[in-house]
């Protein structure tokens, strides 16, 4: 994994990244300084953009989390998360209550 400095890469970068087979990319607030976000590049999983290699556990909790997002569809609104006491969608409170995380 490699950390990205905003001056290092354009969108273009970012997005033949993406269209890789063979990594990744994404962004993550840990490790960076207050109010920043990273973006790091790394090695992709075997199956990138092959569903059927999936491994059926890791296929088993996507469609859990697909399901639950799609049952708190159309939750409008911000709330107060819980667990964080951050201001969030309420489409997150509504999820986390799904997935039992939060009463």
């Amino acid at each position: 994994m490699a950390i990205l400095a905003p001056e290092e890469v354009t969108l273009l970068d970012v997005a033949e990244i993406a269209a890789d087979p063979d990594h990744r990319t994404a962004r993550t607030p840990f490790g960076a300084l207050p109010g920043r976000i990273q973006r790091y590049v790394g090695r992709s999983v075997s199956w990138k953009r092959h569903k059927e290699r999936m491994p059926s556990a890791v296929r088993a909790g996507l469609d859990k989390a697909i399901k639950i997002s799609q049952g708190c569809r159309g939750t409008l609104g911000v709330g107060v998360n819980p667990l964080t006491g951050e201001v969030v969608p309420a489409k997150v409170i509504c999820q986390l209550k799904a997935a039992g995380k939060v009463k």
